[in-house]
């Protein structure tokens, strides 16, 4: 692929605007006008009035109070020598790398400045539940068709709303991020049954839950929780615990989502983190410009972005 250029400002344009979801069922997906918030315990962010310099590492995890789609960007300002903004360049100008070394959907460029370089790394996801995960979780026919075989074992259930079992599987999700390596849920617990059910096997094990066989002579039957951590809490597995805390904010928007008398019901409020926007344009160094009036030197033979999903992720 031709590399191609961009200032930070057009870059985090078409970042911001990029849909990574697929068609579904043969239509066109109806592109999302994105709100995206941060995820603060999972970035690191600059210090009011920070500037980089060559011990700078930066990240920004964001997901998308509407449709969930999930967005990272890394900085790095390690090899630097006059990181930019300076009197030369008070913009980055980023040039694509190969795409072709591009793991897990992760794109990356070099800001084109000579004593700058600092490398970049974005990346625009998917959510993690599918609609398919969401219907079996909130489809208000296969909670009833739970309840009712959950009511043959324990007698005396209420049915359930879907933000019930939402919550539900949420609390299961925040367990696995506990240092508790030997958590474990039954099979037939009564929340269980109602919440996810026999048919939540797919699901469970995307998310690394493990199934045992029921007991020689007995009925017990478990779901062992997810293990990022070790039972001291060290992490023992960054892409489990980064998949099991992005399906936790998945949950909590999906909950924010349903309607507001269900919401009433289990106490759950409206409120949300602030635009995500302002901690992106720091990073990228849009608020820190120190040269405003000048034009930015942009390098000879470079072509505008194209459009991002030309190096989509995923």
């Amino acid at each position: 692929m031709t590399l191609r250029g961009s200032t930070a400002p057009a870059l985090l344009k078409e970042l911001l605007q990029y849909d990574p979801r697929p068609a579904q069922n043969g239509l066109p997906q109806v592109k999302c006008r994105h709100d995206y918030t941060t995820n603060y315990n999972a970035s690191t962010l600059p210090e009011l009035d920070e500037r980089p310099d060559q011990n700078t590492y930066w990240t920004v995890s964001c997901i998308c109070q509407e449709c969930r789609c999930h967005l990272g960007l890394a900085i790095d300002f390690r090899a630097c020598l006059a990181p930019c903004p300076n009197p030369d360049f008070p913009l980055h100008h980023f040039v694509m790398q190969s795409d072709s070394d591009a793991p897990n959907g992760i794109f990356n460029f070099r800001c084109s400045a000579s004593d700058c370089q600092a490398a970049l790394f974005t990346g625009v996801r998917q959510p993690i539940l599918s609609p398919q995960d969401i219907f079996l979780l909130t489809d208000t026919q296969a909670l009833k068709t739970r309840f009712e075989k959950a009511a043959v074992v324990h007698p005396g259930l209420q049915e359930q709303k879907p933000v019930n079992s939402l919550k539900t599987f949420a609390s299961y999700i925040r367990d696995s991020l506990l240092n508790d390596t030997n958590k474990k849920v039954p099979v037939q617990n009564k929340r269980f049954m109602l919440s996810l059910g026999e048919n939540a096997g797919d699901l469970l094990e995307r998310l690394c839950f493990s199934h045992t066989s029921p007991e020689t002579g007995t009925d017990n039957e478990y779901w062992f929780l997810p293990k990022p951590l070790d039972s001291s809490g060290q992490v023992i597995d960054n892409d489990l615990k980064t998949l099991l805390e992005n399906t936790r904010d998945e949950l909590g928007i999906l909950v924010k989502q349903r309607p507001e008398p269900e919401k009433w019901s289990v106490g759950e409020n409206s409120q949300r983190g602030p635009s995500s926007l302002k901690d992106l344009e720091r990073v990228l160094g849009m608020l820190d410009c120190a040269y405003p009036n000048q034009t930015p030197v942009v390098p000879l033979n470079s072509a505008p972005l194209c459009q991002i999903a030309s190096y989509a992720p995923l």
